[in-house]
């Protein structure tokens, strides 16, 4: 029993490297790159590379942008927080004027 299956096991990874063998043997030569396809390659990458530094730009521009607004909105909203208290106050003290004068 043992022996069979230490057998087949032998054989079937004998097969498997016959198999090995027929695919590289069968398989399409690979030829070599030729120095206008590296000139081309090599272009292209270039190319890639210049856009990606044109959208990094862009980005942080955009972002530095994107600050600006959010600044300038909340001083906005801040300068109008003043003047809303300023003339709470202002109201308060013609509040106040109006009740003492009609205490007189």
């Amino acid at each position: 029993g043992n022996l069979s299956s230490s057998e087949k096991s032998r054989d079937e990874l004998s097969r498997k490297i016959e198999t090995l063998k027929r695919r590289l043997e069968n398989r399409p030569n690979i030829k070599p790159i030729s120095k206008d396809q590296i000139a081309v390659l090599n272009q292209k990458l270039e190319e890639k590379e210049e856009e990606l530094q044109r959208l990094r730009t862009e980005y942080t521009r955009d972002l530095d942008h994107h600050h600006k607004e959010l600044k300038m909105s909340k001083d906005l909203l801040e300068e109008q927080m003043m003047l809303y208290k300023a003339d709470r106050t202002k109201m308060q003290q013609q509040f106040m004027e109006v009740m003492g004068n009609l205490k007189r």
